[in-house]
């Protein structure tokens, strides 16, 4: 999956209008969550490119080939933008808007296709749909 580049402090900020992004926060020890969660993402590929979704991490570090490796700087630039602290204390799932705006958040029960479905909703999403 081709990952687009981010290039400044605020990786969230540097996709707006172009990218919706989903912010993984999983602590240490969210393994399972986080493992599942992986096996839905690699399912789904197809609907997260057609959606124009990034990936992003900002708790357990992990290597992955579905989402950008975030510099340190960066991780702290989403968690403060999105009011997480400095540290994941559990895990949580939120999806942000092209217009940058908190869209939705899952703190359990972690679904993707809950949020294509809302995405699918959108007005902007609904005239991609249209145009496409």
């Amino acid at each position: 999956m081709m990952i687009p580049a981010i290039s400044s402090a605020d990786p969230i900020s540097s996709v707006r209008w172009k990218n919706r992004v989903i912010v993984l926060d999983f602590p240490k020890g969210s393994g399972s969550e986080l493992s599942a969660l992986e096996t839905q993402i690699r399912r789904t590929k197809a609907e997260i490119k057609d959606r124009d979704l990034i990936i992003l991490h900002v708790g357990e570090k992990r290597s992955t080939g579905y989402s950008r490796k975030l510099t340190e700087e960066e991780r702290k630039a989403v968690r403060n933008r999105l009011g997480m602290g400095t540290k994941s204390t559990s895990p949580r799932m939120v999806l942000i808007g092209k217009d940058g705006g908190v869209k939705a958040t899952q703190t359990n029960s972690f679904d993707l296709t809950k949020f294509y479905r809302l995405i699918d909703t959108m007005p902007m999403r609904q005239k991609e749909m249209r145009e496409r």
